[in-house]
């Protein structure tokens, strides 16, 4: 939402994944990009019926090792590269690139990279999905390890809760010259606003308390990755 609103495309919206109640706004997730990366991490489509869907979300659950998705990408090398090159140069998003990114990397130019605390997403997952706050930490940490083995040439990376946030100014000013975007912070930011309404409250971006120990490292190599480089 926040790069459509920076002006990036997109593509066609009926491809996009439907929205729901928990994302009334849509996800902007392309249903072939969510397949794809699904079938490169557990072997099944995630929007192709019940069944599949089902098989998805538990081999998902497993978190396969990176061997497994190596592997799997390897076998479905044509079908990625035929799929980037179908994009035209679009943007494209999904959660999943976290695990899938190396498998695109040749058609990759830009890599963006939204953070969020992971009490927050541990905390979602429980509602959303009643998933134990354990194993949601699991999940956090296995897509955290994956983002902190990436070895791109150009990565950004955003703080969610800033751009949530009543003041999110200079999160957007360097998201915009990463991206070579030139305008005001003040149409950036209504630009934002008539897409993303924020809960206008101060976000605490500090380490989270009471997090497992895996968990507050990561986020601590996280929190330093992005200060290091995504607001340089």
């Amino acid at each position: 939402m926040t790069l459509d609103a920076l002006g990036m495309e997109f593509g066609d919206q009926d491809a996009f994944y439907a929205a729901d109640e928990w994302n009334e706004e849509g996800y902007f997730e392309r249903r072939d990009i969510i397949d794809l990366n699904s079938r490169i991490i557990t072997g099944f489509p995630r929007t192709k019926g019940r069944i599949a869907s089902t098989r998805s979300q538990m081999g998902y659950a497993l978190q396969p090792p990176r061997a497994s998705i190596d592997r799997r990408a390897e076998a479905l090398r044509n079908e990625i590269d035929r799929t980037a090159e179908g994009l035209g140069g679009i943007f494209v998003k999904d959660p999943r690139f976290a695990l899938t990114l190396p498998a695109w990397h040749p058609h990759v130019q830009d890599v963006v990279v939204s953070l969020r605390r992971p009490d927050q997403v541990a905390h979602s997952l429980k509602r959303r999905q009643r998933v134990p706050l354990w194993v949601s930490y699991r999940f956090w940490d296995y897509h955290a390890r994956s983002l902190l083995a990436l070895n791109h040439h150009r990565v950004h990376y955003v703080d969610f809760d800033v751009l949530a946030s009543e003041s999110p100014g200079n999160e957007l000013e360097g998201l915009a010259r990463f991206l070579g975007v030139s305008a005001p912070t003040s149409d950036l930011t209504s630009a934002l606003r008539a897409r993303f309404v924020p809960d206008l409250k101060h976000f605490d971006t500090d380490i989270p308390v009471n997090l497992p120990r895996s968990t507050r490292q990561l986020w601590e190599a996280l929190s330093a990755r992005r200060d290091s480089t995504g607001r340089a």
